[in-house]
């Protein structure tokens, strides 16, 4: 009797062993899996972050892949100094453009942009009302309409692959004295330097023909040989 109830007890705690190691086996399969589901997760959405229309902060800026892939474009700047420089380069990607969101910002004084950029977007800087220097890229080959109108320039020289200002890029920039146009450029549209009074050192391209309407109209200080000079490659007298 007594040696029938030390088996059966012997045999339930076997029992219990076995059920015990094998709940513990169970677990242990269980959080492994979780544990490769997670990794796989985190990769996907760091994958998907790759993907063209969400942007994403790189220091002091925010960017997003350019349609071809091949480039960046800066979306945002978070900084706090207002004399800002643009990346040439953000994850290995050259910085290729820039949309508009300084326009308006009275405190930004200073702006240098890399020569990986080719083109200024419409109303960039405008009424950037402290904006007292800019370094243009040297690849750069078009300047949007309103890109730095109503801003604080006192000179400016254009780099030697611009072709083309956009209208009104420079309107209204009363403290423009002095500014360098290229050799290749052959187009500023309407209003391209519009009553910038002060303007009183330029130099006029010899490809320079495709005038806008009133590109220099309001600009006082004009000297009469660049005006002399402006009137025989095309542009209207009547519009000084």
């Amino acid at each position: 009797m007594k040696r029938g109830l030390v088996v059966s007890f012997l045999a339930l705690l076997i029992a219990l062993t076995v059920v015990s190691c094998g709940g513990a086996s169970g677990t242990e399969g269980e959080t492994g899996t979780a544990g490769e589901a997670g990794d796989g997760g985190t990769q996907g959405s760091s994958g998907s972050s790759e993907s063209g229309g969400k942007q994403f902060p790189a220091g002091d800026f925010g960017y997003i892949l350019n349609d071809t892939k091949d480039g960046i474009i800066i979306t945002y700047y978070t900084g706090s100094s207002f004399d800002v420089v643009f990346p040439d380069t953000i994850e290995d990607y050259p910085v290729v453009g820039f949309l508009s969101f300084f326009s308006g910002n009275k405190k930004l004084t200073s702006v240098s942009l890399p020569d990986t950029i080719t083109a200024i977007p419409n109303t960039a800087f405008y009424n950037c009302e402290a904006l007292a220097k800019v370094k243009l890229p040297a690849s750069l080959v078009s300047i949007g309409n309103s890109a730095f109108n109503s801003t604080a320039l006192t000179s400016v020289e254009l780099p030697l692959a611009l072709t083309t200002i956009g209208s009104y890029a420079f309107g209204s920039c009363s403290s423009l004295k002095s500014i360098s146009l290229p050799e290749t450029l052959t187009t500023v549209r309407e209003g391209g330097f519009y009553h910038c009074r002060n303007l009183s050192s330029f130099n006029v391209p010899a490809a320079l023909t495709q005038y806008g309407y009133n590109v220099f109209s309001d600009c006082h200080k004009l000297p009469l040989a660049v005006r002399d000079q402006l009137t025989a490659q095309g542009y209207s007298a009547s519009q000084f």
